[in-house]
């Protein structure tokens, strides 16, 4: 195993889909963490929808 001591560390792709990313598509090295994806963009989702910016 990595030398990660006390540190959980989240591993990921890039697909564009930040929820399946860090949810379906992720594993963890350590604890896992409950995480809080309201602020990431789902797949098929405006690029600034989860930022709050608009045009």
């Amino acid at each position: 195993m990595i030398h990660r001591e006390e540190l959980n560390i989240l591993v990921h792709p890039e697909t564009g889909d930040d929820v399946a990313d860090r949810t379906t598509h992720s594993l963890w090295l350590g604890e896992k963490l409950e995480l809080n994806v309201e602020k990431l963009a789902p797949k098929n989702a405006p690029a600034n929808s989860s930022l709050g910016l608009q045009h």
